[in-house]
């Protein structure tokens, strides 16, 4: 099973763990990617985006004893909808609401959460070593802590890899744009979203945020090198 390796561990300020990994950003882009583009030209040959639906699941497949996508997870809270339960000495178990997989309207957020669930495998698997059957939920803590923000980070970068998206970018957006970001709701960025959206078959504010962490857009908020 693979696993992403962090920089540092530190003391868990929430007291789930002894101590909890820190990960680079520009770790978990290029890991990430290798992952993705490495799986792809294992089954067809070619790197090619948006990362199938199909092509996510088997992937996750690969790397856990068991997917679960028609599951009931209405005893985590009734707005869980992806859960990853780790079992000490073999693999994670991913289990995914039965309505968020059959609903037609929700397809951005089934991917997204499956790749959510990836991420907690691929970072956090090793904490959970001594923890028989433990569930990991997206939607259990409140606010946003550090393994549901690195879970996100991660899945962005599953779904809309970094050279991809700079690709992306550079295909739908001026020179300019390089050395002056628009603002999301600039006609320039509300282009840009939409461009990388349809690219990577994601929703629009997932587009964003990925957009706005690697520079494209303008932010207010400082872009941190760890989490």
């Amino acid at each position: 099973m693979i696993r992403l390796r962090p920089r540092r561990m530190v003391e868990d300020a929430t007291g789930r763990f002894p101590a909890r990994p820190v990960f680079g950003i520009t770790d978990m882009d290029h890991d990430c990617e290798r992952i993705v583009m490495d799986f792809l030209m294992d089954r067809h040959g070619q790197v090619r985006y948006p990362f199938a639906t199909d092509d996510l699941t088997a992937l996750i497949e690969r790397d856990t004893e068991d997917l679960d996508l028609y599951a009931d997870l209405r005893r985590y809270g009734d707005h869980v909808e992806g859960v990853t339960i780790f079992n000490p000495g073999g693999k994670p178990s991913v289990k995914i609401s039965r309505g968020l997989a059959v609903s037609r309207r929700q397809v951005n957020r089934y991917r997204s959460t499956l790749a959510h669930e990836y991420a907690h495998v691929l970072l956090h698997a090793s904490l959970f070593d001594d923890s028989a059957g433990r569930p990991v939920s997206e939607r259990t803590s409140r606010g946003v802590d550090w393994m549901e923000w690195q879970a996100n980070y991660a899945a962005f970068a599953l779904l809309m890899p970094k050279t991809g998206l700079a690709l992306a970018v550079e295909e739908h957006a001026d020179e300019w744009v390089r050395y002056a970001p628009p603002q999301a709701a600039s006609a320039e960025g509300v282009s840009m979203i939409r461009a990388v959206s349809r690219r990577f078959a994601v929703s629009g504010a997932a587009a964003r945020i990925r957009l706005e962490q690697h520079f494209y857009l303008q932010i207010e908020r400082e872009h941190p090198e760890t989490v």
